[in-house]
């Protein structure tokens, strides 16, 4: 990496991505900013520019997590501006594939290495728009007359609850060896849906 490469903002981004790639390899854990800083290609020195310490690294690596589901969420909207049934599935459906390709960020995220009672603004508000993002979701089914009226908080932490659960059977638990099945992922992501749809909808 050449002088530029600071100057321009890239070693932040270039730390986090190599942060990712070894907590694939060999998990949290073992991980550490000299270690980092070696895979990247740069000074053992070098990753103190922009993170304290290797908590504040990880703190980083999970709010690229909590990003992607936002991003991950909007794109459904996007893609079904109209039925909130199809949104909620496909953000479902993507935070299930999620899951399944990066275990060791969701098991980040949610407990292994960082605490979301106790963490930088960064990560918050990371976490606050991927949590809004799905509300947002819920909010538009009441708003047509699609999802119960019920408290929006509520429905969307219970929405969001039986969704992860799943997810983190996936990435940590007894549905671990399916993480190479997209079809079977599909497959359970819908049955899931459909479950929690049936709860939600208006009778």
């Amino acid at each position: 990496m050449t002088k530029s490469n600071y100057h321009h903002g890239d070693l932040r981004n270039s730390l986090i991505d190599t942060a990712i790639q070894l907590m694939g390899e060999h998990g949290v854990t073992r991980l550490s900013l000299r270690e980092v800083a070696k895979s990247a290609g740069v000074s053992s020195a070098a990753p103190y520019r922009h993170f304290r310490d290797k908590a504040a690294l990880l703190e980083a690596v999970a709010s690229v997590g909590f990003r992607r589901i936002e991003k991950e969420n909007s794109g459904a909207c996007e893609k079904f501006p109209d039925d909130p049934c199809e949104q909620l599935r496909a953000a479902g459906l993507a935070y299930l594939h999620f899951a399944a390709e990066e275990p060791e960020i969701i098991a980040l995220m949610f407990g292994r290495g960082v605490s979301l009672e106790n963490c930088g603004d960064e990560l918050q508000q990371a976490a606050q728009g991927a949590f809004q993002s799905l509300a947002r979701i819920i909010e538009k089914g009441q708003s047509r007359g699609v999802f119960k009226r019920l408290e929006l908080h509520d429905m969307t932490l219970a929405t969001f609850s039986m969704v992860h659960g799943l997810s983190m059977m996936l990435a940590l638990g007894p549905l671990k060896p399916a993480q190479s099945d997209s079809a079977r992922i599909n497959a359970l992501g819908n049955l899931a849906t459909t479950m929690l749809l049936e709860g939600l909808l208006e009778r």
